[in-house]
């Protein structure tokens, strides 16, 4: 039964990722999304992933690895719906996938480097098997996964 529900929820995702939205590696369709309060309007409520592996079980002890992708991948202009991806390996067999999306119908936008390190240090010390949150007009996504990227 359990792999049948896998099965199901892989074909969600895979579903999910034809539409222009940040597609979830396959190892976390596992994890099911655990809404989070927060008292700042800023930030949408979709939540942190209740399973998979944590960013410490992957190698990942600190958000220090946060900075490279801001300032080298993610920082910039967006057009609406524009994603950007990165995926950074660990010492071990392991990684961490990240995205950020633009979103809402406003056009286009610039994402600094400090909003940046803002939105997924705020995720990392949140979540810590990862999460799926919305900060100011963009999509942050970040997931730790066993296996290289």
């Amino acid at each position: 039964m359990a792999i049948l529900a896998k099965i199901i929820l892989k074909l969600a995702f895979a579903a999910l990722a034809m539409k222009p939205a940040i597609a979830a590696p396959l190892d976390s369709a596992e994890s099911a999304v655990m809404p989070r309060e927060t008292e700042d309007d800023s930030i949408a409520l979709n939540g942190c992933y209740s399973s998979g592996p944590t960013f410490a079980e992957v190698g990942f002890q600190d958000g220090s690895f946060i900075g490279g992708p801001c300032a080298f991948v993610f920082q910039g202009d967006y057009d609406d719906g524009e994603v950007k991806r990165t995926c950074i390996n660990g010492n071990t067999p392991s990684s961490v996938t990240l995205s950020v999306q633009r979103f809402g119908g406003s056009g286009r936008g610039s994402l600094s480097e400090q909003d940046c390190n803002a939105g997924f240090t705020i995720e990392y010390n949140a979540c810590q098997h990862g999460s799926e949150q919305d900060h100011n007009g963009y999509h942050y996504y970040i997931d730790p996964n066993h296996g290289s990227c």
